[in-house]
């Protein structure tokens, strides 16, 4: 309970501090609610640091103002076992299927093939499905995300749900703060999961600079890693 109330509280310390800069909200890639437009494209690379690396490059374009698809490809290297190389390569989509001046509704959908690193023995085929949904202020973005991941091994498989709260702050100057909890419910117990992440980074031009940490209170495993984010 306490490490609740100890977020609880830094949430509401830093909402105090979170003002409006000069970057444009919709062009705001670090944004939970962003969206490419028609004839955008965004190239996310990053890479992580934990009980695995992993190197992910995610490439997105805006087919309309309310309808993008990316191609994921992500690449892992592990001291723990011997599932490294190519962890995942998928497509990914997002529909804005509702938005207002300063809410709006995303429905994602997705189809990788190699699964992931943090289910190693189901590595052929996954499927995901969700919904994220939030609202922006001038200095602040709250959203939350309910996704769905399905993972197929011939005719064996597992499933979890991700349920994952955000804040994001765009405080004065050009840096920003994310911070954010992932809760996962799996249908094999031992890959329940309880993440805390932070980001935290700038933004000059159409290119976002982050670091990001994370930490998992059950396996008390971290991750700490970077990512630049180019809008174009």
């Amino acid at each position: 309970m306490k490490k609740y109330l100890y977020l609880l509280s830094a949430v509401f310390s830093l909402s105090f501090f979170a003002q409006a800069h000069a970057v444009d909200i919709t062009q705001d890639t670090e944004d939970p609610l962003f969206i490419e437009k028609l004839g955008d494209s965004t190239s996310r690379t990053s890479l992580d640091v934990g009980n695995f690396f992993q190197a992910r490059e995610l490439f997105t374009y805006g087919f309309s103002d309310k309808f993008s698809v990316s191609a994921d490809i992500r690449y892992r290297d592990s001291t723990e076992n011997n599932t490294d190389g190519f962890s995942n390569v998928g497509v990914l989509g997002k529909l804005r299927a509702g938005s207002n001046d300063t809410g709006a509704t995303d429905l994602l959908f997705g189809f990788g093939y190699g699964g992931q690193g943090v289910v190693p023995n189901y590595t052929d085929r996954v499927y995901s499905f969700g919904v994220r949904t939030g609202r922006q202020w001038s200095g602040m973005t709250a959203a939350i995300t309910a996704m769905t991941n399905w993972f197929f091994e011939d005719n064996d498989g597992i499933a979890y749900i991700d349920l994952t709260p955000e804040l994001y702050f765009r405080t004065q100057g050009n840096w920003s703060l994310g911070l954010g909890a992932t809760f996962r419910k799996s249908t094999t117990n031992i890959f329940d999961q309880e993440w805390a992440n932070v980001k935290l980074g700038s933004i000059i031009g159409y290119t976002a600079w982050f670091i990001n940490f994370g930490y998992e209170f059950e396996s008390h495993d971290s991750r700490v890693g970077g990512s630049v984010t180019m809008l174009f």
